[in-house]
């Protein structure tokens, strides 16, 4: 057999065109971090000039706050909001306790409808409603209140923070949500 009768392959792709847009892009990114390197651009070996010197300031700590005893207006006005807001009854009542904060630019009459940013909580066969007063302070108030059913009853207890806030002579509830602590992990033992 002579060489004439040879099938030919076809031609392979040739990689060498790839690899030079490749080889070249390196070169680049080389040049780049040499100049960077040679002119300590950034600091990047460490030799810049440091900063003017700080102090270590302590960790701020949170200014004790003058405790006061609750107004009982403050009380009275949460204990309203509870049976009105959070119950979703009286609705044009509970309007004129919530602070703007909390209103969050409803109109009374959007107010009414009941669509309102206040946690709901059934409140006919709850027990008498028990609250802790965190903060006091004669402007403002943080008050834990412990929402607790009747036995029978198909709710479940619930913890919730109410704030409220004093304007002008006047206590508005600003804030209500509920508390969920952080669950404790079981000990493997």
């Amino acid at each position: 057999m002579d060489g004439s009768n040879r099938t030919r392959r076809p031609s392979a792709p040739r990689s060498g065109k790839w690899l030079l847009p490749g080889i070249g892009g390196a070169v680049l990114v080389g040049g780049v971090v040499a100049i960077l390197v040679a002119f300590d651009v950034g600091g990047i070996r460490g030799s810049a000039a440091p900063g003017p010197a700080t102090r270590n300031a302590p960790a701020a700590v949170a200014k004790n706050l003058p405790k006061v005893p609750l107004e009982p207006e403050a009380r009275r006005v949460a204990g309203r909001f509870i049976l009105t807001a959070v119950a979703r009854k009286h609705l044009a009542e509970s309007y004129g306790l919530v602070a703007p904060k909390l209103r969050q630019g409803l109109t009374l009459a959007q107010w009414k409808t009941g669509n309102i940013p206040v946690v709901p909580y059934p409140t006919e066969e709850l027990k008498p409603v028990r609250m802790s007063v965190k903060i006091s302070t004669g402007t403002h108030a943080n008050i834990m209140i412990f929402l607790d059913p009747r036995p029978g009853a198909d709710t479940k207890s619930q913890i919730f923070i109410i704030e409220l806030d004093k304007f002008g002579t006047r206590w508005l509830v600003s804030t209500w949500v509920p508390f969920n602590p952080p669950a404790i992990p079981l000990g493997t033992s």
